[in-house]
C-alpha cells in the first residue's frame, strides 16, 4: 500500500500483488493450525529457522499480518463513512505513547505512556479512533489475530 500511495506501482499492480498475498495465505496449510499472536510469539524459534514442513505447520505473521490490517482499515473505513482509517489509529498510538519523546531516544527520556499495560491496549486506540464500543473491532482482532479462523475478505 505504501508503494501504491507513494506512486510507485500502478493500482492494477497492488492488487494484483494483494491478490497473491490472499493466494500465498490461503495455500499455506499451517495457517489452520497456528493463529498470528502464535506466529509472532514464535517467530524466533521458527519463522527464521525454517525447515520444509514450515508452511505446514506455520503461518507468516509478515504475509497474515499485512493482510489483517488492510481489513481492519478497510473496517475502520465502512463503519465511519470513510471518515477515519488505521493511518488515524496510527497517528493517536504515536501522540499518546511516544509524543515528542521519539525524537530523544538516547537520552533515556520516556515516552508519555511505556506501552500497554495490558492486552486490550490496541484495541481501545481502534475504538477512541473510530468512535465506536461494543466490541465489534475487538470481535474482529480476536478472530483475526488470536485464532486460527479463516479471515473474512467479503
Amino acid at each position: 500500500l505504501i508503494l501504491l500511495r507513494a506512486g510507485l506501482i500502478s493500482r492494477e499492480r497492488y492488487l494484483e500483488t494483494l491478490a497473491d498475498d490472499i493466494k500465498l495465505l490461503q495455500s499455506q496449510p499451517g495457517r489452520a493450525l497456528q493463529s498470528l499472536e502464535q506466529s509472532s510469539f514464535d517467530a524466533w524459534i521458527k519463522f527464521y529457522r525454517p525447515d520444509e514442513n514450515g508452511p505446514n505447520s506455520s503461518v507468516s505473521y509478515y504475509l497474515k499480518g499485512s493482510l489483517v490490517a488492510l481489513l481492519l482499515d478497510l473496517e475502520i473505513r465502512r463503519r465511519t463513512g470513510g471518515a477515519r482509517s488505521l493511518d488515524d489509529v496510527m497517528r493517536y498510538l504515536y501522540a499518546e505513547y511516544a509524543g515528542d519523546q521519539v525524537h530523544d531516544l538516547y537520552s533515556g527520556a520516556f515516552a508519555k505512556r511505556p506501552g500497554f499495560d495490558d492486552d486490550d491496549g490496541f484495541c481501545r486506540a481502534v475504538e477512541a479512533v473510530a468512535g465506536e464500543e461494543g466490541g465489534a473491532y475487538r470481535a474482529l482482532l480476536a478472530r483475526a489475530v488470536a485464532s486460527t479462523d479463516e479471515l473474512e475478505y467479503d
